[in-house]
């Protein structure tokens, strides 16, 4: 599925064929496109036209801005910013930016005063209306740049809401945009083999992350032509990007997609596959390509009772394919379910599931990971299966490997944080924490016991909270030698630290563990921090290898204030775990999630989760943040009779 972020929707070149050039974009995978508004007219026709296609039934999803073009500037009212408000806020469902706005000292259709006061005054509603922009510059950075400033510097305004628009510019002004965290949007020009041949080496210094790309319909024809431009033409920008960065036009696709569902906050696009159809194929290298996506399809797959091939596993890792890890993980689904399995190796790129029928008789499991393997991630991937088995006690599940490990949480998160909202969803297990393993052995050693249960009930965790009810820690310090006393002092900072960011806070409620182990450069510590708030919000921020207590102590803290200083529920760790229990849950969830995160891990689940059960999420923007809501769906669950391994 690919989104093009930009085009010119009511333009008068598609007058006679639009809905031909709609089915051509579908036909072409670009199932969601962004009009542009051009001025209040423009916008507002733009709507009329979007409102009367959606009766129409066409394929593919259509939204738009709203705003004024530099272009259009000298022709606006003095009530334009009123008027411009109006025509947002009665059509929130499919006005998603303000814009296109900005700057264009190029042919300078409007004065340029006049432009840089009426594109401010954009900046100024976009703030007000918690909207992103949607923003266009040519020959005027340095004005572009001065307007947007003062708005970033004061935080009214994030960069991540920012997109540069149809990106002609010079490798200095790229550096400037892109330093500050704006989005690029491209279009065909960058393969125009004479007029955007200085901008494809550039391409490389362009994060993923920040990449958006558009057509600019009918204009912008890649191939320089004087040619109508279509959607289904993007497919030209996305394979000049992926030349000259060095992976497939399938990744472009789907980093592009992530990224603009994420900057204009769209619901994520339809799912790869129905979830009545024979299987469901999904490509592992999609959004960050991890094993996230595994541990989310692969226990849905059984749940669900449909076959699944993941493809391309990890395709732009340094080392693609399965490591220990992911292979233990699945390796443990498979003696949970009996489900069989092809491509179950180390280094597979590939990986097919056939669910076996039989009512489920849990007992216990025991996975050594044989290594550093993150034991919580594995965790991730089987819990949702035992807790709908129908079993008729709890199964006990012993996991061995790394507690404590990078790009992983600690299992402090699963008993003191995302436990917190699954018990509102009346999903109860114990986490026994016998002992901390860290890289590069391992050899930690959790007892999980898991209470099957026989629905899971819907989550409403929509209502901010910042009124502190509880706070607990965890400090582990482990080093040859390590000392109590560096876990009182972290606890005794800690307390300081947290005041002071928060504010007033109950007591804390710590825990301390020393453990001993050969770490290089001294001891290091790990710490983990849960804060409750009235109406069930949570928020938890953790470190693993800290080298001093202030180091651990300010880790924890920017973690914690990510999420509460957004308008979020739960910060965005506890959110991604959440979203797969409400998707299974017998009734509609709700769950108020952050606007802005670290990754795309909120995206990928939301495609796994609608490829493999079918549920349809919404996202709602609100403030600064987003309501992710889905009517549920209690799947039909009958794998085979577990068998105990110890």
């Amino acid at each position: 599925m690919i989104i093009d972020i930009g085009l010119n929707l009511a333009h008068g070149q598609f007058r006679k064929d639009l809905k031909a050039v709609l089915d051509r974009a579908v036909k072409a995978h670009v199932t969601t496109l962004v009009a542009t508004g051009t001025d209040l007219k423009a916008s507002r026709a733009t709507i009329a036209l979007i409102r009367r296609l959606q009766t129409e039934r066409v394929g593919a999803r259509l939204v738009c801005t709203v705003g004024v073009h530099p272009h259009n500037a000298s022709s606006t009212s003095p009530d334009l910013v009123a008027s411009l408000r109006s025509t947002i806020e009665a059509n929130r469902d499919v006005a998603v930016a303000v814009g296109e706005c900005g700057l264009d000292f190029n042919r300078d259709f409007s004065p340029r005063d006049v432009q840089i006061d009426v594109f401010r005054s954009q900046v100024e509603l976009a703030c007000e209306l918690s909207l992103p922009l949607f923003c266009h510059e040519r020959d005027a950075h340095d004005d572009f740049v001065r307007v947007l400033l003062p708005f970033l510097e004061t935080g009214r305004l994030r960069p991540d809401r920012v997109v540069v628009h149809c990106f002609t510019g010079s490798e200095a002004a790229l550096k400037t945009y892109v330093g500050f965290g704006f989005y690029i949007g491209l279009t065909g020009f960058i393969a125009m083999a004479g007029r955007g041949a200085h901008l494809r080496p550039l391409l490389r210094s362009i994060p993923s992350k920040q990449l958006l790309v558009e057509t600019d319909a009918p204009f912008m024809h890649p191939s320089q032509k004087r040619v109508r431009c279509e959607p289904s033409d993007i497919h030209a920008v996305l394979e000049t990007i992926a030349e000259a960065v060095g992976v497939t036009p399938e990744v472009v696709a789907a980093t592009t997609t992530a990224n603009a569902e994420r900057f204009f906050q769209l619901a994520p696009a339809a799912p790869v596959a129905a979830p009545d159809a024979a299987s469901v194929a999904i490509d592992g290298s999609l959004f960050e390509g991890g094993g996230q996506i595994l541990r989310l399809a692969a226990p849905l797959a059984v749940l669900c009772n449909v076959p699944l091939t993941v493809h391309s596993i990890r395709h732009n890792r340094p080392k693609p394919g399965l490591a220990r890890q992911h292979l233990a993980g699945l390796e443990l689904l498979r003696a949970i379910s009996n489900a069989s399995f092809e491509g179950l190796a180390l280094l597979s790129t590939s990986v097919s599931l056939r669910p076996r029928a039989s009512p489920v008789q849990a007992t216990s499991f025991t996975k050594d990971l044989q290594g550093a393997g993150s034991v919580s991630l594995v965790l991730q991937g089987v819990l949702p299966l035992l807790l709908l088995s129908r079993a008729s006690t709890p199964t006990t599940l012993t996991l061995i490997g790394g507690t404590h490990v990078p790009f992983s949480p600690p299992m402090d998160f699963w008993s003191s944080g995302l436990d917190r909202p699954l018990a509102t969803m009346g999903i109860s297990y114990e986490v026994a924490l016998k002992a901390c393993g860290f890289m590069p052995l391992g050899r930690g050693h959790v007892i999980v016991s898991i209470a099957p249960v026989s629905t899971i009930q819907p989550l409403q965790l929509t209502t901010k909270s910042r009124a502190i009810t509880r706070v607990q820690s965890h400090v582990v310090v482990y080093a040859a030698g390590a000392s109590t006393a560096i876990v009182a002092a972290c606890n005794h900072q800690l307390n300081d630290a947290l005041t002071a960011a928060l504010g007033s806070i109950p007591a804390l409620e710590s825990r301390g563990t020393v453990q001993a182990f050969k770490a290089k450069g001294g001891p290091k510590i790990a710490l983990h921090v849960t804060i409750e708030t009235t109406h069930g919000n949570v928020f938890t921020g953790s470190c693993i290898a800290a080298t001093s207590v202030a180091s651990a102590i300010d880790d924890v803290i920017a973690e914690l204030r990510r999420g509460w200083d957004s308008d979020a529920c739960v910060d965005e760790h506890i959110a991604d775990n959440l979203l797969v229990y409400m998707a299974l849950a017998t009734g509609a969830s709700a769950l108020r999630v952050p606007s802005t995160t670290s990754s795309q891990h909120i995206e990928a689940a939301l495609h796994v989760i609608q490829a493999m059960t079918g549920v349809p999420f919404t996202i709602t923007p609100d403030g600064n943040s987003r309501i992710v809501a889905c009517p549920g769906r209690q799947p039909s669950i009958d794998p085979r009779p577990i068998r105990t391994r110890t």
